[in-house]
């Protein structure tokens, strides 16, 4: 929240129990392998996350999909080696 006169920002603490984490490694996984592995489109995978009521933006897919990549790309430099 922001106060409407100074612009301060406010954040809630997170509830007893919740991750202050937002996407899990399985998540950052499937979406590798949704846009690598079958070539899938950002923009069709973002249309059927949002028909099953979990929206997620072509932006963060490409981001978290970057993420998987940063992690993967050693090893896969010593395989190649």
């Amino acid at each position: 929240m922001r106060c409407n006169d100074c612009g301060k920002e406010y954040e809630a603490p997170l509830p007893e129990g919740v991750s202050p984490k937002r996407y899990d490694e399985m998540a950052d996984a499937t979406i590798a392998i949704v846009k690598c592995g079958l070539a899938t489109p950002y923009n069709r995978s973002a249309a059927l996350q949002r028909d099953c009521g979990m929206p997620m933006s072509e932006s963060v897919m490409a981001e978290r999909c970057e993420a998987v990549t940063e992690t993967l790309f050693p090893i896969y430099k010593e395989m190649r080696r």
